[in-house]
């Protein structure tokens, strides 16, 4: 495709964003709710149930110190558009506890380790100031000072900067088992490095990555989920093809044409946008025309197309468009609908609100 310099999208981007649409829609209904985990107690003391109440308070003022809410939306949109989404749970500036929304592309599992959906190992790649990261590490300057400098791609675009990043690379290794005491233990490791040396090696106890996963479409095998987009793909380019097929048409042929009599005495110029103009002819009359652009059944096809990619990942048109699908008169029946809707998106509702217990456990 042909690239706007100005604007870096290409110019004959689809005009209609079915996926999109279906994904903007998803996030705005599951968005809403603020799920709080909750400490439960059983057959306790009032000192333990007192125990309880705190920590209740304390996750939901993590979540608000940390805008849990705010990132997990972020992640939610990645999930629901690229198959699966991550937030990153590590100790921040302060030493305090910090939330970081982190892109799937950015992490890596090996294919046969993750077969069964649980990997062992998993590596981030993430670019990262190098004052900063001196600040954080300043017994290895040598090793940051001597990284080369590191760029999101191989683009032109990439180098026209005055940030100065390098690469890190950080990887978990979960150990063998959660009793260190059992026999046969094998600890687990967590290594951040650069492509100049390692900067921190240290063991790794916790059974769990630093990370709250969510899948949209969960996969048979493996450890990615599959999102809206891959989808929806063959839709959304049918309905691109369409859609470009109609406004090249309406471009070629919807525009008025003038037909002068070849012996007719008409004066061109006066064949203008101006109001009231008085224009002489001798003959047959000019007639002005606009042939038929596309047949109907173009337009019926764009219409299906769109509907049927709505159906398909469990979207009203009522919920996209905010209006009324046609035969729904009363207001008991638009509640109907909107219960089946709701429905259709439980597993997924509870897949966000787990998001949020994992981050209480984390």
């Amino acid at each position: 495709s042909k690239m706007d310099r100005t604007k870096t999208l290409p110019e004959d981007r689809p005009s209609f964003n079915l996926i999109s649409s279906c994904v903007d829609t998803l996030v705005s209904r599951l968005s809403q709710a603020e799920p709080q985990p909750k400490f439960l107690t059983d057959g306790a003391d009032y000192k333990q149930r007192h125990l309880a109440q705190q920590l209740n308070q304390f996750i939901l003022g993590e979540f608000y110190q940390t805008r849990a809410y705010e990132k997990a939306v972020k992640m939610l949109r990645v999930c629901l558009n690229n198959g699966t989404g991550a937030l990153k749970v590590y100790e921040g500036d302060n030493k305090k506890v910090a939330i970081d929304h982190v892109l799937s592309t950015d992490l890596f599992v090996d294919e046969n380790d993750a077969l069964n959906g649980e990997p062992q190992q998993m590596l981030q790649l993430k670019l990262m100031d190098r004052e900063k990261l001196i600040a954080m590490h300043p017994k290895k300057e040598g090793i940051l000072e001597d990284t080369p400098q590191s760029y999101p791609d191989n683009s032109p675009d990439s180098g026209r900067t005055t940030a100065d990043q390098i690469m890190v690379v950080e990887g978990w290794k979960l150990p063998s088992g959660s009793d260190p005491d059992a026999p046969g233990y094998y600890p687990g490791r967590h290594v951040i490095a650069t492509v100049n040396g390692t900067i921190l090696d240290e063991p790794w106890e916790k059974a769990k990555f630093p990370f709250v996963f969510m899948n949209y479409a969960d996969p048979y095998t493996g450890f990615w989920g599959q999102g809206i987009a891959s989808r929806l793909f063959g839709t959304q380019m049918s309905l691109k093809r369409i859609l470009n097929t109609i406004d090249r048409s309406i471009t070629l042929v919807g525009v008025p044409r003038i037909f002068i009599e070849q012996n007719s005495k008409v004066v061109k110029a006066h064949m203008n946008n101006e109001i009231g103009v008085i224009c002489t002819f001798t003959g047959t009359k000019p007639a002005y025309e606009v042939a038929p652009c596309n047949a109907p059944e173009m337009y019926e096809e764009r219409d299906r197309l769109i509907q049927y990619g709505f159906q398909q990942e469990g979207v009203s048109s009522m919920q996209a468009t905010s209006q009324k699908p046609a035969g729904l008169n009363s207001g008991e029946a638009i509640r109907s609908a909107d219960d089946i809707n709701n429905d259709r998106f439980s597993l997924t509702a509870k897949k966000y609100d787990n998001v949020f217990k994992d981050l209480a456990y984390l």
